[in-house]
């Protein structure tokens, strides 16, 4: 199988070398193990799976989950030009091998697209928090980039050798890396194939490095850096709206206003203009409409604001970014 397998790893337990061997089994010739800067008294376990005929590479100090996906990269593009992409599994357990085999079958018959594994939370006790953490991140990703995902913080991802260069750049050097990498589908156009896989949480022992406060302040903020452009020129059209007479010249002014940055980051920059002066005259009108019929200019401007910024944002991602990559779903 011309495929490889790499795993970040931060101070492991038997389960590194438990996986290792299952991944043997299944027929992986080639496995890439990172250690992120564990303790000498964890340096046994990366000695087992070099034992297992594994590549182990090392960080001098930890360094986060993503600069260890990064350096795997970087060392298996000098390694194996000729592979067809690599699988990033956890070194917990939480993988079966037969995911994994799953994940590497499906990038030989979409070589073009990064595979994601899904996992089946309503089949599985999860953890309210996990539960919960997953949902609220995936509705903010179709919020903030139009992609829909089945799980947002599932490790076991195929990368296809094709966009291994784009995904080693990717920034974010932690937890947060996986979900730039995700916003990266949408900047690069990248396709991406989804499939279910099993939730695996009481059958081993876990040993998470996860800080569900400050990871998550990571994740987030990665998140929003997406579409700050657009809050920025949201809040701008409000500033001048509220500073200046409230009739339809101002309102339309206003809106301009706040388009103009969003329109100079398009690569189509004259649509982008053509765009922002139909809304912005469509939104002046709408204002005008709505205080005629007794609202005040506060209400008015969030009621617009309500029927505009849905519309001005699913243009703006489409002018900045182009079409929706495309998403392959297979069935549970």
């Amino acid at each position: 199988m011309n495929m490889v397998v790499l795993i970040p790893s931060y101070k492991p337990d038997e389960m590194l070398c438990q996986t290792v061997r299952a991944l043997r089994q299944a027929g992986f010739p080639y496995i890439y193990v990172v250690n992120d800067g564990s303790p000498a008294e964890h340096m046994s376990f990366f000695d087992q799976a070099r034992s297992e005929g594994c590549v182990v590479l090392h960080h001098a100090v930890n360094m986060g989950k993503g600069r260890a996906l990064r350096t795997g990269f970087n060392q298996i593009l000098l390694d194996h030009p000729g592979c067809v992409g690599v699988v990033a599994c956890d070194a917990d357990g939480q993988h079966e091998a037969s995911a994994v085999l799953r994940a590497a079958q499906l990038q030989l018959a979409h070589p073009d697209c990064v595979i994601l594994g899904a996992r089946r939370f309503f089949q599985a006790r999860v953890p309210i928090l996990n539960l919960l953490g997953n949902s609220i991140t995936r509705l903010v990703f179709f919020l903030l980039c139009g992609l829909r995902f089945g799980d947002t913080q599932c490790g076991l991802r195929s990368y296809p050798l094709r966009h291994m260069a784009t995904f080693a750049a990717t920034p974010g050097d932690r937890f947060e890396f996986e979900n730039m990498m995700l916003l990266d589908l949408r900047r690069r156009r990248i396709g991406y194939v989804e499939y279910p896989m099993k939730a695996v949480y009481e059958e081993v022992k876990r040993v998470t490095h996860f800080n569900k406060l400050v990871d998550s302040v990571r994740i987030y903020s990665s998140l929003l850096r997406f579409a700050v452009l657009p809050l920025f020129a949201g809040l701008l059209s409000a500033l001048v709206f509220a500073s200046t007479p409230r009739d339809a010249v101002a309102a339309f002014v206003s809106l301009l206003l706040g388009w103009v940055p969003m329109a100079l980051s398009c690569r189509r920059r004259w649509l982008a203009g053509a765009t922002a002066l139909v809304l912005s005259a469509l939104g002046a009108l709408l204002l005008q409409a709505l205080t005629r019929w007794g609202c005040s200019a506060l209400e008015a401007w969030w009621l617009a604001s309500a029927a505009l910024v849905p519309v001005s944002y699913t243009l703006w991602l489409y002018l900045r970014y182009g079409r929706r990559p495309r998403r392959i779903r297979y069935p549970d």
